[in-house]
């Protein structure tokens, strides 16, 4: 007889075997009956029913603005101007490299460029004179907005030196020391945003349909047990991820009193669109036969007909059913756990 492996592990056995009454001295001309197994069962009809689908995820927090800052210029790190774990915020100095060089070459040419602005505005009088040509005149202004151009560069240099942050945040790693020498593009700072955080979570593939912006998605985490958090729906990717066929959904969502830190495990509990006529059973009658296939047994004018079923969603102790069932079934409820296909059966007195 096939074993079938029940989606729960209780197994609740239904048989009741019946043997012929006879002589237990039977002469050796009688043939011996082997006892019929009678199966007695009991059904229960199929109503379709609302359904409102709950899906439960594991997603991860991280926060929308998580910014690894650089050094633009090179130079020695004279002193970190905000403590690590301090808010700061956007424009803030968090950092002085040594501008010694920066300002000397800032100071040079400015000088040029004032030099080079005084002998413009004067040979532009000698000009209006007609003492000079106007292709003179010409070199000269370009002479002159050259040099400013440098001595723009070289303020901007000179500002670079002072590290500032690019959002409101957290000052949440120093990668470097004060004393120590930073090359430029090297990463010396880290600020998260605490204030807007995304959560990340993959979403079966076969839920594409159902997953929407702004769709409001309810998760909680284990450092604030009982408590409810609330995102919204922000982002759904445009491709399903082939390693584990889901599709990667962002929850936006703000951070009042920063309870809520980057890299929590987020238990969600992601709501779908309600559906007025389901097909629901109790998931103990959902068997697992042939390496996967999913089963459930329905009586049928006295036979135990196996029907292959699809399942959606899961709801306490009942499961959608996609496809196997329709209403007015009647699945075998008590009796089912060793029934074999067209077994005849009876229904319990």
């Amino acid at each position: 007889m096939k074993i079938h492996q029940r989606l729960n592990l209780l197994l609740l056995p239904g048989y009741l075997w019946v043997t012929g009454c006879g002589s237990s001295n039977a002469g050796p001309g009688d043939t011996k009956k082997e006892p019929e197994a009678i199966v007695y069962i009991k059904t229960e009809k199929i109503i379709a029913k609302p359904f409102a689908e709950t899906i439960r995820l594991t997603g991860t927090v991280e926060s929308v603005d998580n910014i690894i800052v650089p050094a633009e210029e090179g130079g020695r790190i004279l002193r970190w101007l905000a403590t690590k774990g301090a808010t700061v915020q956007r424009g803030q100095a968090i950092a002085q490299i040594d501008d010694a060089a920066y300002r000397s070459a800032y100071d040079a040419a400015q000088a040029a460029y004032q030099m080079a602005e005084v002998n413009y505005q004067k040979q532009k009088s000698a000009f209006a004179e007609q003492a000079i040509s106007e292709l003179q005149l010409k070199n000269l202004e370009f002479q002159r907005d050259a040099a400013k151009a440098q001595a723009d560069l070289a303020k901007q240099r000179l500002d670079k030196t002072t590290v500032t942050s690019p959002v409101n945040g957290v000052l949440n790693e120093q990668f470097a020391d004060a004393g120590e020498m930073a090359a430029p593009g090297m990463p010396i700072a880290q600020i998260i945003d605490m204030t807007n955080l995304k959560v990340m979570v993959g979403v079966p593939e076969r839920y594409a349909r159902d997953v929407q912006p702004n769709l409001v998605v309810e998760f909680t985490v284990d450092a604030f047990l009982g408590e409810t958090f609330r995102g919204k729906i922000g982002f759904v990717g445009a491709a399903v991820n082939p390693d584990n066929r889901t599709i990667p959904v962002e929850l936006f969502l703000t951070n009042p009193g920063g309870k809520l830190k980057p890299q929590m495990i987020a238990s969600i509990a992601m709501k779908l669109a309600a559906i007025e006529k389901a097909i629901l059973i109790q998931r103990d009658f959902v068997q697992q036969v042939d390496a996967g296939r999913l089963v459930v047994y329905v009586h049928k004018d006295g036979i135990a007909e196996e029907r292959a079923v699809r399942i959606g969603g899961m709801s306490r102790d009942f499961v959608h059913i996609l496809s196997g069932l329709q209403e007015g079934d009647e699945v075998i409820t008590v009796g089912y756990q060793n029934l074999t296909p067209q077994q005849a059966v009876r229904i319990q007195p």
